[in-house]
């Protein structure tokens, strides 16, 4: 999570699972809306790729500190937290 200079808020998801990881319809999101944004479909991350979505695009902001953000699956179960 990159979480200033404010333009540069962004979130990057790195798959370090040892196999290919469909990620399509997971969301992101922080406390205020922890499903703020939906990822596309076919976004399919093989072993050691990684995609980053920018707060903007996500519709979030990136607080500096007192942060948390949320990657939850499909079922809405929380995948992985990062806190700020």
């Amino acid at each position: 999570v990159v979480v200033a200079p404010t333009n540069d808020e962004s979130v990057t998801l790195r798959n370090n699972t040892g196999s290919a990881v469909d990620i399509s319809n997971y969301t992101i999101g922080d406390s205020n809306n922890p499903t703020a944004y939906t990822i596309p479909n076919i976004t399919i991350l093989s072993q050691g790729d990684y995609v980053t979505y920018n707060a903007n695009t996500m519709g979030i902001g990136i607080n500096n500190t007192g942060e948390v953000i949320y990657l939850m699956d499909t079922q809405g179960d929380i995948v992985s937290t990062w806190y700020g």
